[in-house]
């Protein structure tokens, strides 16, 4: 009896606790291993989810502002450069995630100038894709191409006495231009195409540029040349071969300006990092070769990682806003791919505070139907959710700076700027509006395409930034002896590259032989949505035909 009580009350042991402990950590290690993954998996599926919904807004914004489609979105360097041979993937990688950032021809009709809350000082239009960068240059604008003639500038008809207003004249050989004679100072934009060898090469290449800008004082007689302006942009070391004759478009130039005149190709930038513009108002009813006005407007995307989404606040409190995105970054808390301490959206944004801080702010929203920045509280920012929660009065800054007015969000349309954790990026990226053909061995440029006849006369070739679009081509080909005639034959350029002219370039196999191409147009627009994981770029995109819908 006494053995028994003694051996019932007897401790634990040393070893046995250790072997517990052992098999304790060994089951809590095995678990904590196996929900990693899973935890990854979870928000993986939840960033395809954000990223789809963030993809499908931005295509219906465009599918209900068609007529404002750009002609082209294309690939540019650090210094402003196009990159012809930029491959936009996939897969999405550090050279392609960011690069595809200059709107070409973003179109608007010159809107109706007036809002009963106090108007701007003129007709307002905020840019699709802002915030801006104006670092290469100014922002262009211009309005539709105007008619050729082409003339000789050694004779003497004076060409600038019977053009009309809606016509230009051009010198091929002589590099010259003229247009018709005002008492106005017009500005006008030339762009045009030429021919020049690379230093070791015996095939000349095809080389652009955009947006020679060419002002003509009032009064002016006479021919301009602009010779001087292509030598100075031929590539080093290459010799010049010729301009590519009927390759220039030139329009009429919009003009800034502090105040408004009778000329209605005039605009404000109202905020020239926000890409807030103001036109003339008289532009509204002014018609141009029988259309209303419209403004093609050419500018670089600051940061394609700014993400901005356009909402309707509720009528009646409270006035809370979701974003699409969640985990808003913020400053001095959240951190940049390299380590850094994030410091707000953009040095551009920079401002001072009351006590001589220099920050730039986690949050940019305007109120679109006034064009006017509000008055931002980061307090109103729930990062963690994506939420924006607004007072029962916002203050919007004035145009002039002189101040604010207090207004109700209630029911307003505002659009907000925003980064968002893993490096958030929405692209939009589309097909060149219409493609001329090239018809050296050369590399090819971004709106242009090749056949090599001798070879295989039904592939198209195109430069390398074009890969992944869809084109519409419209051409005759020979059947049984009989001519046959096609409209708008779809095909979606190669992922795959193959060389053509030296350079990878992608491509199109028509159905048929053509014997003649009447028109190759980019037909395609793609909402890219871009978020990394684990160092890793990931990517939802959205393909889509959306016509360019022409303005009443």
């Amino acid at each position: 009896m006494v053995c028994l009580r003694a051996k019932a009350n007897r401790g634990t042991s040393l070893v046995e606790v250790l072997v517990v402990l052992v098999v304790l950590v060994t089951g809590i290690l095995t678990v904590v291993n196996v929900y990693p993954p899973g935890f990854r998996s979870v928000r993986h599926a939840e960033c395809v989810t954000l990223a789809g919904r963030l993809a499908q807004f931005e295509m219906e914004r465009w599918k209900n502002n068609s007529e404002n489609l750009p002609d082209g979105v294309l690939p540019i360097d650090e210094s402003g450069v196009i990159l012809n041979d930029r491959f936009p993937g996939p897969p999405v990688d550090d050279d392609n995630a960011t690069c595809f950032r200059r709107i070409i021809g973003e179109t608007v009709r010159i809107p109706f100038g007036g809002w009963a809350n106090g108007p701007l000082s003129g007709s307002v239009y905020i840019l699709s894709f802002s915030p801006i960068d104006t670092t290469h240059g100014e922002v262009v604008i211009k309005g539709s191409n105007l008619s050729r003639r082409v003339l000789d500038s050694d004779d003497n008809t004076e060409p600038w006495r019977f053009l009309r207003s809606y016509q230009y004249a051009i010198d091929y050989d002589n590099l010259a231009i003229c247009f018709r004679e005002s008492s106005q100072t017009h500005l006008y934009y030339l762009s045009c195409s030429w021919w020049e060898t690379p230093t070791g090469s015996k095939n000349p290449c095809l080389r652009t540029v955009t947006n020679i800008k060419i002002e003509v004082p009032g009064g002016t007689e006479g021919w301009i040349n602009f010779g001087p302006v292509i030598q100075d942009k031929i590539s080093e070391g290459a010799s010049y071969a010729g301009i590519d004759r009927y390759s220039e478009t030139v329009a009429r130039g919009f003009t800034e300006v502090t105040s408004w005149s009778s000329d209605p190709y005039e605009y404000m930038m109202v905020n020239s990092l926000l890409g807030i513009i103001s036109f003339n108002p008289i532009g509204y009813s002014q018609k141009e070769f029988g259309r209303p006005l419209k403004a093609r407007i050419d500018y670089d995307i600051l940061d394609p990682q700014i993400i901005h989404e356009d909402k309707r606040v509720p009528t009646n409190q409270p006035y809370r806003v979701h974003m699409t995105l969640n985990r808003i970054k913020e400053s001095g808390v959240s951190l940049e791919i390299n380590g850094d301490t994030y410091n707000g959206l953009n040095p551009a944004f920079s401002t001072t505070d009351d006590e001589g801080n220099t920050y730039a702010p986690d949050m940019i929203a305007i109120d679109l139907e006034s064009g006017r920045q509000i008055a931002f509280n980061t307090k109103w920012i729930d990062y963690k959710s994506g939420t924006v929660d607004l007072p029962e009065d916002i203050e919007l800054f004035r145009p002039d700076n002189s101040g604010t007015d207090n207004i109700s969000p209630a029911g307003r349309n505002i659009r907000f700027y925003y980064k968002a954790e893993s490096d958030w990026s929405l692209q939009f990226q589309k097909a060149y509006v219409q493609y001329d053909r090239d018809y050296s061995s050369g590399q090819l440029d971004y709106k242009s395409y090749a056949i090599n006849e001798s070879s295989k006369p039904q592939r198209l070739w195109f430069a390398t930034c074009n890969a992944g679009h869809t084109v519409s081509i419209d051409y005759e080909y020979t059947l049984n002896g009989q001519t046959r005639r096609v409209l708008g034959e779809c095909h979606k350029t190669s992922d795959s590259l193959l060389d053509y002219g030296g350079v990878d370039s992608t491509y199109i196999d028509l159905n048929n032989e053509p014997t003649r191409i009447y028109s190759v147009n980019g037909v395609s627009v793609r909402a890219r949505v871009i978020w990394r994981e684990t160092e890793k770029w990931r990517h939802v995109d959205l393909d889509s035909i959306i016509a360019k819908k022409a303005t009443d």
